[in-house]
């Protein structure tokens, strides 16, 4: 007999039975069923993963990162665990993004392979197994050795580097001799200069002359992008760096000649009438144009401003006019909705207290109150609402009227101080006193130089117009000599004697490396101190990096700018932002001096291709592989016109000087001012750019051709062959 907890004694037909037999015979059954299968009786046993087996590693030397183990990371991690597509928020492309871990904690403990979680999961440690046995990438387990490998790497301290962090020499082929597209073209702030690329090699005219000045031959890549700052040093862009060039007209090439020629030429006889020839002088004059373009500009700037002054007063007033009808409709809706609530207040009142025989003329006419009320109420919410929106309308018509106001007070103050400066430059080009000493017409081609008594060389054009002016020496020449290769020997008066090449010449002045794959977007902020530079892996991460141009040091960087390669950069007139163009479709602001994001503009439906300011900074335009043009105002961010007129992408986008007109090229063979064709385009267009003044539009295409156009009649001026 079983006696219970209770006490009670049950009878053997009352013990607990499990599909008709007693449960003690269940219970010793199971035991013995336990014995015989021990592996059954813990069934998480058996969901388990069985662990890979990890190699032997026999060795001293360290794990090599980027040599031994980014190379399967590559193949079988990084396809799911990337910039753009990040499973779990882990990014393992390099060290350190593998060290943030993912969403769920770290996944590396420095020193400890064993208990680190990659390590775990790549090992068949425990789950989830990586990678995954089906997965669309073709990743497979790691290999014994592999995971010996990663193991150690962790045990060593998880350090080094991707390859793409690596400075590498890379064995660069020759490109194709017949590789001519002009992808890249500047030109040069004097408006004197222009520069074009032709595969890795740059070429720079005079538009003036028409002539070619000198040859760019650095990069070993296509040249992807070019820019001049304001003091004309030019910035050119390849494959993960980018290279600052300065002009030398000339170049010393012997700094004393020991024996003097046998022939010289002496001091010109007619000095009078070559000092009327060439009176002027160049560097004044240049000086004296670029005053008087930049006057117009202001004058234009200032006259722009004060029509947005006027435009957004009217505005303020009516917004402010709005606000004020908007508060007093809000106060007599309140009124006439506390006006109803006390008499709904009394209808309730008389209904509670109303006799049966009128207890139904009660209730309807409280129903009829309280109908009534309730839409005074909606209209009483409405008005304040109304009200509310209208006060902050206004007061960003009147704020946007405040910013208007001081930028047309800077744009008169810089119109003061520009007329005060052109004031002084005429005052120096009517005292000035040219003395040539020497004309010499057959050293540069299509040019003549003139040497004076003070030692500067002035150049001019075939028609007698300047060219520039630059020092030889601070001392007088008393003969000169052209030597048999046309180098020009140089006498003066203390007895030095030098020679010197007038072959144009550029020479790099620094180099900034170690960017990131192919540099596609370049530019110089307005004071030209300051350099932005636009790359990143395509479909993978944009880059931008703000440079130094003096130290040629990192300012700023943000590493994950875009999702995809940045084609296009450009920094504000007033140089307090930048604005970037990515084939992620987006337009990207951002802060120049802390990085941080300001806006995003989204409206394209292709990549973006290229962006540009206009030069009152309330207005971005930007090109796309759409086929359209689209200009968006600031800071709103607000689309406000689509142009769609292009049979193919548009490759670039600009604004001509301080007109605002938009000057853009496409790949249907047409550069446009606004809706306005150019002549003589026969080829898909890449690049198009115009001069700081508005003079000049450039484009270059894919037959090698670089065109040149007067912006103002719109007539071809150049057109450079390769």
């Amino acid at each position: 007999m079983h006696h219970s907890l209770t006490g009670r004694q049950d009878s053997p037909s009352q013990q607990p039975h499990y599909h008709g037999a007693p449960a003690a015979h269940i219970m010793k059954t199971l035991v013995k069923f336990l014995l015989l299968f021990p592996v059954l009786a813990f069934s998480d046993e058996e969901d388990k993963p069985t662990p890979l087996p990890v190699a032997e590693l026999d060795r001293t030397q360290p794990v090599d990162f980027a040599k031994e183990v980014f190379p399967f990371v590559k193949k079988n991690c990084i396809p799911c665990h990337n910039t753009s597509k990040d499973k779990a928020k882990l990014n393992m492309e390099t060290p350190e993004l593998m060290m943030k871990g993912s969403e769920n904690g770290p996944v590396i403990i420095k020193g400890n392979g064993a208990e680190s979680y990659l390590f775990i999961v790549s090992a068949h440690h425990d789950e989830p197994t990586m990678p995954p046995t089906k997965n669309k990438a073709g990743a497979v387990q790691l290999t014994p050795e592999e995971l010996a490998l990663l193991k150690r790497w962790i045990d060593e301290g998880a350090k080094g580097l991707a390859p793409s962090q690596i400075e590498r020499e890379i064995a660069w082929q020759p490109l194709a001799t017949n590789l001519q597209s002009i992808h890249a073209a500047a030109i040069s702030h004097d408006g004197t200069l222009a520069a074009a690329a032709r595969a890795n090699r740059g070429v720079m005219y005079n538009l003036l002359t028409g002539t070619a000045e000198g040859q760019l031959e650095a990069h070993q890549d296509i040249i992807q992008a070019m820019t001049f700052n304001r003091h004309d040093l030019l910035a050119t862009a390849g494959y993960e760096k980018v290279l600052l060039w300065k002009f030398h007209p000339f170049t010393r090439t012997v700094d004393e000649v020991k024996a003097e020629p046998e022939s010289k030429m002496n001091p010109a006889e007619n000095g009078d009438e070559l000092a009327k020839k060439y009176a002027a002088n160049p560097s004044l004059i240049f000086h004296q144009k670029r005053l008087e373009s930049e006057q117009r500009n202001a004058t234009n700037l200032k006259n722009h401003f004060s029509n947005l002054r006027d435009e957004f007063r009217k505005k303020a007033e009516e917004e402010n006019k709005k606000a004020r009808e908007a508060a007093v409709n809000a106060v007599n809706a309140h009124a006439e909705k506390v006006k109803k609530e006390t008499e709904l207040s009394t209808a309730r009142a008389r209904q509670a207290n109303a006799d049966p025989a009128g207890k139904k003329a009660a209730d309807d006419a409280f129903n009829k109150i309280e109908k009534e009320t309730t839409e005074i109420r909606a209209k009483a919410r409405s008005a304040k609402f109304n009200r509310e929106a209208a006060i902050r309308i206004s007061q960003r018509a009147a704020e946007t009227l405040i910013q208007t106001e001081a930028d047309l007070a800077t744009a008169e103050t810089r119109l003061t101080l520009l007329t005060t400066e052109l004031e002084a430059a005429n005052k120096a080009i009517a005292e000035y006193k040219c003395q040539p000493r020497f004309v010499l017409t057959n050293l540069v081609d299509k040019q003549t130089l003139v040497l004076d008594k003070t030692g500067e060389i002035s150049t001019w054009t075939e028609g007698n117009q300047p060219i520039r002016r630059f020092q030889l020496r601070s001392a007088e020449p008393a003969w000169v000599h052209v030597t048999t290769n046309q180098q020009l020997v140089v006498g003066f008066t203390d007895k030095k004697v030098m020679q010197y090449d007038f072959t144009p010449r550029w020479e790099i002045v620094r180099t900034i490396s170690n960017l990131t794959d192919r540099v596609t977007a370049l530019d110089f902020s307005p004071d030209g101190l300051f350099l932005a530079t636009g790359g990143g892996i395509p479909s993978r991460s944009g880059r931008l990096d703000i440079w130094n141009v003096e130290t040629g040091e990192k300012a700023m960087e943000i590493a994950e700018a875009h999702t995809d390669n940045i084609t296009s950069v450009a920094f504000s007139p007033d140089g307090e932002q930048i604005a970037t163009g990515s084939p992620d479709r987006k337009i990207k602001i951002w802060k120049a001096s802390d990085g941080s994001l300001v806006q995003t503009l989204e409206g394209h439906t292709d990549y973006v291709l290229d962006v540009a300011w206009r030069v009152d900074g309330i207005e971005l335009a930007s090109a796309g592989a759409d086929k359209t043009v689209k200009r968006w105002q600031l800071p709103e961010g607000k689309q406000i016109e689509t142009r769609k007129d292009y049979k193919k992408e548009v490759t670039a986008v600009d604004y001509l000087g301080y007109a605002g007109n938009i000057v853009s090229a496409s790949g249907d063979k047409s550069v446009r001012i606004d809706n306005n064709r150019l002549s003589d385009v026969q080829s898909f267009v890449y690049i198009a750019t115009t001069s700081s003044d508005g003079g000049y539009i450039a484009a270059g295409d894919h037959e090698g051709i670089l065109r040149v156009w007067n912006a103002r009649d719109k007539k071809l001026v150049h057109a450079f062959g390769p």
